[in-house]
């Protein structure tokens, strides 16, 4: 029995036009991007950073904080702390998932908070 030859793996090429089943290019991804600016007088500090990863938590979204070039899981407490955001810097929150638009909507208003711990207060 003759076995076929293999290919030297060098100089097997892949057409410019290759595509992979089931992927998608990114400029096609579904993910929600709204900019915020961090109103704290603390900035990002410990309590809000906290919230902000607790409630991202609570969805099934994945969820990115960007700033700058720089970007934390919204999920990670230590990650938004090192992104050191001071107060009045515009941070992007970036969820993707099937409940990406109420992520966004709700983590904004954590990031948008003047409160010491990243709430409103209801007492208006």
């Amino acid at each position: 029995m003759v076995e076929p030859q293999k290919p030297d793996v060098a100089s097997v090429k892949t057409p410019e036009s290759a595509t992979v089943d089931n992927v998608q290019p990114i400029s096609e991804s579904k993910a929600i991007r709204v900019p915020v600016v961090l109103r704290n007088p603390l900035g990002l500090h410990m309590r809000p950073a906290a919230a902000f990863a607790k409630t991202a938590g609570r969805f099934q979204s994945a969820i990115m904080v960007f700033k700058g070039q720089r970007a934390a899981n919204g999920k990670s407490f230590t990650n938004l702390l090192m992104l050191a955001a001071g107060p009045g810097t515009e941070l992007i929150v970036e969820a993707d998932g099937p409940d990406a638009s109420e992520a966004c909507r709700v983590l904004a208003e954590i990031l948008g908070s003047t409160s010491p711990d990243g709430h409103e207060s209801h007492g208006h």
